[in-house]
């Protein structure tokens, strides 16, 4: 009898066991997108409200003088970034986008970038300044660590 409970109890904890297994490979395999080891290689599909660019046009619309908008925690953006980006930390939208606004007419055209490939905080930067009407708006999707790999210019943050 006493054996005979110890199974059933056995069997229930490792039934428990393999379930909540089951339903964690179920969500990662959900919100794979998201992780750094699924990276996509190339640009999500394109969105009317913004243009993805890879390196190559990013570095052009460097040399053009565009704003650099860098998506990216403050303390990233301190400890390095694009030479002359500002920094907007996409998590920070509704307490800096009223001082944005104020130093950055719609027509500005900028170039949004975060950590890199499997980052999406530069698409939702994106996506927010769209809605408040910023017309010139391209997201470069290789970000940081693309622009660092080709040795282009970078700035510690103030």
């Amino acid at each position: 009898m006493q054996k005979t409970k110890f199974s059933i109890t056995l069997f229930k904890a490792l039934l428990i066991l393999s379930l909540s297994f089951a339903v964690g490979i179920a969500y990662l395999m959900a919100i794979s997108d998201n992780l750094p080891s699924y990276q996509r290689e190339t640009p999500p599909q394109q969105n009317p409200k913004y243009k993805e660019i890879d390196l190559a046009k990013a570095k052009e619309r460097f040399d053009q003088g565009w704003l650099f908008v860098d998506a990216r925690s403050q303390l990233s953006w301190k400890e390095a970034h694009i030479k002359g980006a500002i920094s907007f930390p996409a998590g920070e939208f509704l307490q800096r986008i009223s001082d944005f606004e104020k130093n950055y007419p719609k027509d500005t055209k900028m170039v949004v970038y975060c950590a890199g490939v499997g980052c999406s905080t530069s698409y939702f930067l994106a996506e927010r300044l769209a809605e408040r009407g910023y017309k010139n708006i391209e997201v470069f999707f290789g970000g940081w660590s693309q622009w660092v790999q080709a040795g282009y210019p970078t700035e510690k943050g103030q």
